[in-house]
């Protein structure tokens, strides 16, 4: 597997966290942000999910 797909699901993730963290600051403000966040957030657990799980490792 390549690492794109390895470390996909955790990258959108830290993404989506990173979004979170400049709309707290102020950095970036709006509903757009929080959205984009929770999106990636939830993309992320779910491609991370089903990656493991198709893997075989587990």
């Amino acid at each position: 597997m390549n690492i794109v797909k390895r470390y996909g699901g955790l990258a959108l993730i830290v993404i989506g966290a990173i979004l979170f963290l400049l709309e707290y600051l102020k950095w970036l403000s709006g509903n757009w942000v929080l959205l984009a966040g929770l999106f990636c957030i939830i993309a992320g657990i779910s491609t991370h999910i089903l990656l493991q799980k198709r893997g075989g490792k587990y």
